[in-house]
């Protein structure tokens, strides 16, 4: 077997939901090895090509340059296509990374416990009782899903605070999905935003009616206390997963791991080299490139 199936075998063992199982399965059937054993005879044509080209450059019946820039364009937009479609696993391996922040005491403490089904959490009335980041994997229908309760977003001057407060905002840019975690008691229309799902909590005490401005944004409302909409959010959000995952039906080829991500990535980028290349010899060179790249790939370099 090659190291795209060893990795997949690998992949197979560790899984702990039914998709990193089907995933797993489908890599070590098909996956990556039959397109990168097609792009590699593509390679090989043109390398053959651009090296007669070389060799024989003195001979009347061979053409000066023997044009491979189709082949080089298409393997391009192979590359790329796998790569940008295999952003989407990620959330199935390795789990969709989804984040709760808000002010302090808005209850993300509550919700993630709450969601966990555990008492992970230290939930208290002081603001700014969490300070680190604190992770759970909830296995959704399938699904690994990794929710973090983070430090409350405010201003403050006690540097622990801040530095929790600067590892929720930085967590926040990697997140697949952000909640925006809001207190019914201190609600404010300024408070919905419009990139984030915003959760108002404590809708057992009271509710609220959204303006004009924030009707179409995606805003849900729980109770920690009564569990309200707790389902209902789980739900969508699996639902969320299943839109940005759909693909995986449809799709063979896609990385299942950073190794390999690294190497198609070295390998496109010596392919867009090869296309701006006017000389015969390092076109000739890029080619061996990324003829490697995609050997180390399946473990044969």
């Amino acid at each position: 077997i090659n190291l795209i199936k060893a990795e997949a075998i690998n992949d197979l063992v560790y899984s702990e939901t039914e998709e990193q199982r089907v995933l797993a399965i489908k890599q070590l059937n098909k996956g990556l090895t039959l397109p990168i054993t097609n792009w590699k005879k593509i390679l090989k044509n043109s390398m053959a090509k651009i090296e007669s080209s070389i060799d024989f450059s003195d001979e009347e019946d061979v053409p000066e340059r023997i044009d491979i820039i189709e082949d080089l364009n298409f393997l391009k937009k192979e590359f790329e296509k796998v790569l940008t479609q295999s952003e989407c696993f990620e959330m199935i391996k390795t789990g969709t990374k989804v984040v709760l922040t808000g002010k302090p005491n808005a209850g993300k403490s509550s919700i993630f416990n709450k969601i966990l089904k555990t008492k992970k959490a230290i939930v208290t009335n002081i603001p700014g009782t969490t300070r680190d980041i604190i992770e759970g994997v909830v296995n959704l229908k399938g699904y690994p899903v990794i929710f973090y309760d983070t430090a409350g977003i405010n201003k403050t001057d006690n540097p622990v605070e801040k530095e929790g407060i600067n590892r929720a905002l930085k967590l926040i840019q990697k997140a697949d999905l952000v909640l925006n975690i809001i207190d019914v008691n201190k609600f404010s229309h300024n408070e919905i935003h419009k990139n984030y799902w915003n959760v108002i909590n404590k809708t057992d005490i009271k509710t609220i009616s959204l303006n004009n401005d924030n009707k179409n944004k995606k805003v849900f409302n729980i109770s920690t206390v009564s569990g309200k909409g707790i389902d209902l959010l789980l739900e969508k959000i699996l639902e969320h997963i299943k839109s940005k995952t759909n693909t995986i039906a449809s799709t063979e080829a896609f990385l299942s791991s950073e190794r390999q991500k690294d190497l198609l990535l070295k390998a496109l980028n010596t392919v867009n080299l090869a296309i701006n290349e006017n000389s015969e010899e390092l076109i000739a060179e890029h080619l061996r490139s990324i003829n490697a790249n995609l050997g180390r790939i399946l473990g044969e370099v």
